[in-house]
């Protein structure tokens, strides 16, 4: 059996048992497959209903199959499903062949690219981006003028767009997807490379926010370090690409994603360019919620500044005062207090402990007074005793 198929066949098993595909992301809060069915269902009319009768056989197969090692999967099912593979590998060539694409052909286009996106394989992105390039060229031939092109597709390009680069960043947030990738294969690209990739596009295949929410995400995994620099860049890029394209002006998410990017960034100065950014989002008349704050948070606990405690509890006094104001999207959970414990723990300042611990007890009664989003958990205990330990308080031993 030819050694690409094998991959993909592991692959798929794999992923159905890989914990990775159900965690939360934290610039949205969604979990990752969540957000690929919600792009599947604006490329295939809105229901969910539509994009799951659109699935074919192979994903259907595959969630049939029980969680086993591929050894142990029948031969002729993994033939079943190669045999798919090779299906859909010959249909997508013969869409290549031809010299131009008529009226009829937009339904295949979209069927196959959406079947090899949601693959999450390697072969599968390389063909949604052979793909999108063969579209590129129909779409600049003289064959073929713009206003047709959005009177067919009704601007599905986007969507289309968004398929393939959300295949691209889940195989940047799986730690397994190197391993999964085949010598004749080509290696991930960067988000640099992606940003070239989209801007080499004819006008018909436009970005939008969303599309480059996901690139700042896959780089913050890619390049954390360098990520909160680049985010910030795409981010003025967003808002000045808006005036003549209002599709990519930055959103809750996309603001989310750079402020995720300071969180992660381990600079100094993330705090306070992290608060400037939720400052921001509030000029814009962005809907604040408990992800923001938690995010701002975060990138204070994380930045090795010396008033980071005091500034990250200073947010959750903000957010408590917001909550009982009636603002049903700020309400502190765990993350939220852990998130502070561990900004005073790292501060070194000689109430941390003290803090810490009054912040734990501040949990813990909220907890018992019906509040189930704040529960301590090992972590916040773990936190109270380094922000003790840290502390240089003569007592930090006996606390």
């Amino acid at each position: 059996m030819e050694r690409s198929s094998i991959m993909t066949v592991q692959r798929l098993m794999r992923l159905r048992t890989n914990t990775f595909m159900s965690a939360q992301i934290p610039s949205s809060g969604y979990p990752a497959r969540h957000l690929h069915m919600q792009m599947i269902q604006g490329c295939f009319g809105g229901s969910r209903a539509n994009a799951m009768t659109s699935m074919p056989t192979l994903v259907e197969v595959g969630a049939a199959c029980p969680i086993r090692p591929l050894s142990s999967v029948p031969t002729p099912l993994v033939k079943m499903m190669t045999d798919a593979i090779e299906m859909q590998r010959n249909k997508t060539q013969r869409l290549f062949d031809l010299e131009s694409f008529g009226s009829n052909d937009w339904d295949e286009i979209e069927s196959l690219l959406f079947w090899w996106a949601s693959q999450e394989t390697m072969e599968g992105l390389d063909w949604s981006w052979k793909i999108l390039d063969r579209l590129a060229i129909e779409c600049s031939s003289k064959n073929v003028k713009y206003n047709d092109m959005e009177s067919q597709l009704k601007g599905k390009m986007t969507a289309w767009l968004n398929l393939t680069v959300n295949s691209w960043r889940f195989l940047v947030l799986d730690p397994q997807s190197a391993e999964m990738t085949t010598s004749n294969e080509p290696a991930l690209m960067t988000t640099e490379n992606i940003l070239n990739k989209i801007d080499s596009f004819p006008p018909h295949i436009l970005p939008d926010a969303q599309t480059y929410s996901m690139i700042i995400d896959a780089k913050i995994m890619q390049d954390p370090s360098k990520a909160a620099q680049f985010a910030e860049q795409i981010l003025e890029q967003m808002h000045q690409e808006s005036r003549l394209n209002h599709r990519v002006e930055p959103d809750l998410v996309t603001y989310n994603s750079v402020i995720n990017a300071w969180s992660k960034s381990g600079l100094q100065n993330a705090g306070e360019k992290a608060e400037a950014l939720l400052q921001r989002m509030e000029e814009l008349g962005l809907k604040l919620g408990t992800i923001s704050f938690n995010s701002v948070i975060s990138a204070w606990a994380n930045s090795n500044d010396p008033t980071a405690g005091q500034r990250a509890e200073l947010l959750l006094r903000r957010m408590l005062e917001l909550s009982r104001q009636g603002n049903d999207d700020m309400h502190p959970n765990t993350i939220t207090y852990n998130s502070v414990i561990d900004a005073w723990a790292k501060s070194g300042d000689l109430s941390a402990g003290k803090k810490a611990e009054s912040l734990l007890s501040e949990m813990a009664e909220q907890y018992n007074t019906g509040n189930g989003d704040t529960k301590p958990d090992t972590l916040s205990y773990n936190s109270a005793i380094t922000a003790w330990a840290k502390s240089r308080d003569p007592n930090a031993g006996m606390r």
